[in-house]
């Protein structure tokens, strides 16, 4: 489906099980957890250069958002977008704490995005002070979409 919307990509795919047979010479995929910085790390010095686009529809746990944000937006170049999809799966009412969200939402990645929207600040209990810094300096604006009576939202981060 990506291919439809970006003919002349190179889309590449981070996933936890093996899905290299759809490599391609437009399409690389890479076997690794979203929320191990090591793993990412390793897709990184594999996969070198920035990035226009990178789409999270990954896991969808607090920690795997959270984690894949606040490592990999630095590969973002300079004017890109940092896609989370499936930002609902923060709503206990919802889905309780099958994606790790605590009972307070404390940790979710809507409220980590609320409260940037609030005071522009990236706070995370999965991130480093490090990455929340970067975040916080380089996040030109970001938006909340929402449907289905907020049963799908995502949110899109322009890199200054």
């Amino acid at each position: 489906m990506l291919r439809d919307y970006f003919p002349n990509a190179v889309i590449y795919g981070i996933d936890i099980v093996d899905t290299s047979s759809l490599n391609s010479d437009t399409i690389k995929t890479f076997v690794a957890d979203q929320s191990n910085r090591k793993h990412l790390k390793d897709f990184i010095d594999t996969y070198e250069g920035g990035f226009d686009i990178i789409l999270d529809d990954g896991g969808h746990s607090m920690e795997q958002q959270q984690v894949s944000f606040g490592y990999l937006f630095k590969y973002v170049k300079p004017g890109g977008y940092y896609i989370i999809e499936d930002v609902h799966t923060s709503l206990s009412y919802l889905y309780g704490d099958y994606f790790g969200a605590e009972e307070n939402g404390d940790n979710t990645t809507l409220l980590m995005i609320g409260n940037f929207i609030e005071d522009g600040k990236i706070e995370s209990k999965y991130m480093t002070a490090e990455e929340e810094d970067y975040l916080t300096a380089n996040i030109k604006y970001c938006n909340l979409l929402s449907r289905n009576n907020g049963r799908s939202i995502n949110c899109i981060f322009k890199k200054r």
